[in-house]
C-alpha cells in the first residue's frame, strides 16, 4: 500500500501490542519478546471484514476489550467494541461520523465531529448510553 497512517498510539497491554489504520490494512495484535513476535489475530484484506479501522484516535482497552472509533470518515465511521484477544467485533453503533474515546471511571466521554458528547457506560455486550448533549446548541 503506498498511501497509509498509523496515526494512532500503539496500545499495548502486556506483551501484546495492537497497530492499526483504515486505508485498507485494519488492525493486528503481535504478541513480543525482546527478539520475536507472534501474529495473535489480524484483519483480513477485504475492508468489509475487518474488524477495527483506526483512523485518528487512538482506542482504549478495559478487561480485554477494545473500544474506540474504527473508520476513516462519514459515512464509514462508527464507535466499536472488540475483543482485544480475537479481534472479533462485539458491537458497533450507526452514528457514521468520527469520535474520540476518553476512559472515566468505568465510563468513557465520546464526541464525536457533529459536536455530539454522549457518556457511555463500559459495557461489551451492548452501546449504554447514560446520556448525551449536542454542543452545537446555543
Amino acid at each position: 500500500i503506498l498511501e497509509s497512517v498509523n496515526a494512532i498510539v500503539p496500545v499495548v497491554v502486556g506483551n501484546r501490542v495492537f497497530i492499526s489504520d483504515c486505508y485498507e490494512v485494519g488492525s493486528v495484535v503481535l504478541e513480543v519478546s525482546e527478539d520475536s513476535y507472534k501474529v495473535v489475530w489480524q484483519d483480513p484484506d477485504n475492508r468489509r471484514q475487518q474488524s477495527f479501522r483506526c483512523h485518528w484516535a487512538t482506542p482504549i482497552v478495559v478487561d480485554d476489550w477494545l473500544y474506540g472509533c474504527s473508520g476513516r470518515n462519514e459515512p464509514d465511521s462508527d464507535l466499536r467494541c472488540i475483543n482485544f484477544s480475537t479481534g472479533k467485533l462485539a458491537w458497533s453503533d450507526s452514528r457514521r461520523s468520527r469520535a474520540s474515546v476518553m476512559y472515566v471511571d468505568n465510563h468513557f466521554i465520546v464526541l464525536d465531529e457533529s459536536g455530539e458528547m454522549q457518556l457511555i457506560r463500559v459495557n461489551p455486550e451492548r452501546l449504554e448510553v447514560v446520556t448525551s448533549i449536542d454542543l452545537h446548541e446555543p
